[in-house]
Parts: C-alpha cells; structure tokens; sequence
C-alpha cells in the first residue's frame, strides 16, 4: 500500500502581484489539477480545505526550508517536498470552510 503522500507548498499570487506560500502534508495532490480544471471557484474551495490551517510565507525560501523540517518529521514520505503553482489568489472568493466543503460536496453531487 502506497501512502502517496508529501508536503506540499501552495504558491499563489497575491492581489498587489507578489508570491505567497503555504505548506501542508497531503495525499493525492492530482485532485488540484482535477478542481483547477473545473473551475476557479471549486479549485478556490480545494485550496482553503487543504492549506487553510497553514501558515502564511511571503518568502519562498523560509517555506522550503519549513517544509523540509517538516519532512524530516514524516517517517514515509513518498514524493518529498514539491511547489504546487496555483493560478488564483488565495482564498479569492473569501470562503468560510463550511462554504468550501458545500462547493466540493455539489460539484460531487451533480
């Protein structure tokens, strides 16, 4: 059994055009490019249940090194450290979790 799992840095645009970071330990990163191509919203929703408890880096080096400290922690790690590039804003449509699940649990439904 594969644990298909690893840390995973967001790097989003910021609304003044500068980059933002945040780190989170996943499984099945794939489902990013899934809800990316269905639609801005649904990938917004994605996005916050996934890095929404995360904490902010405006540097990209400061979440590399975070997200390796992070790693060492992790006794199976099968695809290491990698940047995940979003095309949104973070949170662009200003989403509580309870709306994000509801958008994920729709677009599953129809």
């Amino acid at each position: 059994m594969s644990a298909d799992n690893g840390i995973y840095i967001l790097q989003s645009p910021t609304e003044s055009g500068s980059l933002e970071y945040r780190i989170a330990h996943l499984q099945a990163i794939e489902n990013h490019s899934f809800y990316g191509e269905n639609g801005e919203k649904e990938l917004c929703a994605y996005e916050l249940l996934r890095w929404g408890n995360s904490k902010c880096y405006k540097s990209k080096s400061q979440a590399l090194n975070n997200a390796h400290d992070l790693a060492e922690t992790k006794p199976i790690l099968v695809y290491g450290v990698k940047i995940i590039k979003s095309p949104i804003q973070f949170n662009k449509f200003n989403l509580t979790k309870q709306e994000a699940q509801e958008i994920i649990n729709s677009f599953w439904r129809t």
